[in-house]
C-alpha cells in the first residue's frame, strides 16, 4: 500500500539513508513506482524475489549444500 512508501521515505530520511528498499510478495502500482523513484526507494516486487530465490537455488545445488 502506498502507506508503506510513505512511511518509508520518512524511515530513510529519519536516519539519514541516501537509498531504501521495499519487498513485496505482489506488485506495485504505477504511481507508487513514480514516487520510489523520486524518494530514492527501490521496489523488489513478486518476481523480483523469485529472482532471488532462483538465484540462491542454483547456488546451493551448485555447493551441494
Amino acid at each position: 500500500p502506498y502507506h508503506t512508501l510513505e512511511q518509508t521515505v520518512t524511515a530513510r530520511k529519519n536516519v539519514n539513508a541516501g537509498e531504501g528498499i521495499i519487498l513485496t510478495n505482489s506488485y506495485f502500482t504505477e504511481q507508487t513506482k513514480k514516487l520510489a523513484l523520486e524518494h530514492h526507494i527501490y521496489l523488489w516486487d513478486k518476481n523480483d524475489l523469485q529472482k532471488l530465490i532462483d538465484n540462491a537455488n542454483e547456488v546451493i545445488n551448485y555447493h551441494n549444500l
